[in-house]
């Protein structure tokens, strides 16, 4: 009897001051500490150099905290860490706010996969819904696993063990603080730091910005617990649909055979002029504008509404593998829809060469190619054996680098320069949508054209820059360094040429003498 006693108190201090007993305290004090930095440098701030390092570090420590002893990292987490060091360095270029929204869009998405496999459900974005609903679920989860930990933390702090270091603490506490208040009456560091605290407590901001630092600290909490819990069993697939609409064979071949022969009905009826400039043709009596127009819209989306209908009648099929009959019919109406999406992107560029270049019209572009390569892919897994959840990866992978590949190629820049071409090879130009239209990331460009335009058209820019230097982007003349992007810090430049006015020089809206003109 008193051996077991013995054994059994051994046993209670053992545990009491074993490693797993104090997880829960040091992962709430980590993830406490990470999340007053998160929120430091995120609240109220400009989205930058931040939220670039906060991605990059949850890329980063998912791989690293849930690394197990013989188990090597697999590629698809690199890859997913790789997709995010680029959205990452995106978000650091970029000061367009409509960019960092998309990028940040992406961000979400990208890093909830990986949280997904932390919870065994890495199967589950392999479809177009699955990766919307990707991050509310990733989120869930992480919540949860918060809230486990929190219940583990609650339970450690009520063992008898714990209870001399919380009375330790509560004590010290109060000493600390009157010790501190009489000392920062001496010491102007200290009295800095107490009348900062003392300006902040008596701000009403003060209420976000704890609930933005619990929100930080709670989603850390959540993830740093989810990467360290023993790995679960992960399904890289999903199986096969059991119950829901299926699709026979005599479906898939009446459909896909139905849309292949309108396409190729339509295709015939305007093969004489699909390419061609209709505008130009005398007695046409087609504008530029109507040309694109009349089809350019519904040419697009015909050719998505082809992709998603070969998509659906793939991943709901009641045959596996599809029939040769279908699998042809989905090669026709692929190849007929490149040929509509080429001859859509072809009429958006005689668009441009007759009345300018302009962000909307480029990204229907890039849109365009980034369908024609989405097709491509799809004819390819639809002649080689059809994976939903292989071209799903694939085509977030191509909009991931799509979007990258538009963020640092500086597209703005481009169209500022391209509009100054045609300027000055046919004497037109659209200066109102270069204020108005373009973002911050375009203004380096124009301030750097100005000098090949007309002495008059200048100064009118001139004081249109000015006035936009003291409106739009009069937050970007001083930024905290959490905040720095490469064409933040390019805007700061180009607005130290124009001083911030005070009193009766400031500028009024009224002198920007170029009037705004609809887009076309």
């Amino acid at each position: 009897m008193i051996h077991s006693t013995s054994d059994s108190e051994a046993g209670m201090r053992s545990n009491s001051s074993s490693p797993v007993r104090g997880r829960p305290f040091a992962l709430s004090c980590a993830a406490l500490i990470l999340g007053a930095g998160e929120s430091a440098i995120t609240y109220d701030a400009m989205v930058g150099l931040n939220w670039a390092l906060l991605a990059l570090g949850a890329a980063l420590a998912i791989p690293v905290c849930s690394r197990r002893p013989k188990v090597r990292i697999s590629a698809q987490d690199w890859g997913f860490v790789t997709l995010v060091l680029m959205l990452a360095t995106a978000l650091g270029i970029t000061a367009d706010r409509f960019w960092q929204f998309l990028i940040a869009t992406a961000l979400m998405v990208t890093l909830s996969v990986p949280v997904l496999g932390l919870l065994g459900r890495r199967g589950e974005p392999d479809s177009p819904l699955g990766w919307v609903l990707a991050p509310f679920r990733s989120l869930s989860g992480a919540f949860d696993e918060c809230a486990r930990r929190m219940r583990e933390l609650l339970e450690q702090l009520r063992a008898d063990a714990s209870i001399p270091i919380i009375r330790a603490v509560s004590l010290c506490l109060p000493v600390v603080a009157v010790l501190a208040l009489l000392l920062s009456g001496s010491d102007p560091t200290l009295a800095a730091m107490r009348d900062a605290i003392a300006k902040a407590l008596a701000q009403i901001s003060i209420i976000p910005h704890t609930l933005w630092f619990g929100l930080l600290s709670a989603l850390t909490l959540g993830g740093l617990g989810l990467a360290l819990r023993p790995r679960l069993a992960i399904s890289d697939t999903l199986p096969p649909a059991c119950g829901g609409l299926q699709f026979s064979r005599t479906d898939q071949l009446a459909v896909l055979g139905s849309a292949a022969t309108l396409f190729a009905a339509y295709l015939a009826l305007q093969v004489s002029y699909l390419f061609a400039n209709s505008a130009a043709l005398p007695g046409s009596h087609v504008t530029y504008a109507e040309a694109v127009h009349r089809g350019f819209g519904q040419l697009n989306a015909a050719v998505t509404l082809s992709a998603l209908i070969i998509y659906t009648l793939s991943s709901r099929s009641a045959v596996n593998p599809l029939p040769r009959l279908c699998k042809a019919a989905a090669i026709v109406l692929i190849v007929e829809s490149q040929v509509l999406a080429i001859s859509a992107l072809h009429r958006v560029r005689l668009y441009e060469e007759a009345y300018g270049y302009t962000e909307q019209r480029l990204l229907v572009e890039v849109y365009s190619g980034a369908v024609m390569a989405v097709m491509a892919m799809l004819g390819w897994e639809t002649l080689y054996g059809l994976q939903i959840g292989r071209l799903a990866r694939r085509t977030w992978v191509l909009g991931v680098l799509t979007l990258c590949a538009v963020v640092f190629w500086n597209h703005e820049a481009w169209i500022v320069h391209a509009n100054m071409v045609r300027y000055r090879q046919t004497g037109r130009l659209d200066a109102a949508y270069l204020i108005y239209g373009l973002g911050p990331d375009g203004l380096p460009e124009l301030t750097r054209s100005l000098t090949t335009l007309e002495p008059s058209l200048q100064a009118q820019l001139q004081d249109c820059i000015r006035v936009m230097a003291t409106t739009r982007y009069g937050s970007m003349r001083r930024y905290r360094w959490f905040e720095w992007t490469t064409r933040r810090k390019a805007v700061r430049q180009v607005l130290g040429n124009y001083p911030h006015p005070t009193g009766t020089n400031r500028p009024s809206p009224a002198s920007c003498r170029i009037a705004r003109i609809a887009p076309r």
